[in-house]
């Protein structure tokens, strides 16, 4: 039988670039987070009227 050889990654790890911050990064993280936020609450308005309720 012949062995499974497994192919070598396309993709190779890196370092963020100098360019890019880790604050930046906090910045997008926080803005994704928001728009994800707005259109949830946008798609269910039943929940800004009682966010007690459990899921």
């Amino acid at each position: 039988m012949a062995d499974i050889v497994q192919p070598e990654p396309d993709v190779e790890v890196c370092d963020l670039p100098e360019a890019v911050a880790p604050s930046d990064l906090a910045v997008a993280e926080h803005l994704l987070a928001s728009i994800l936020v707005r259109s949830w609450l946008a798609a269910r308005p039943d929940r800004l009227a009682s966010p007690e309720e459990p899921l």
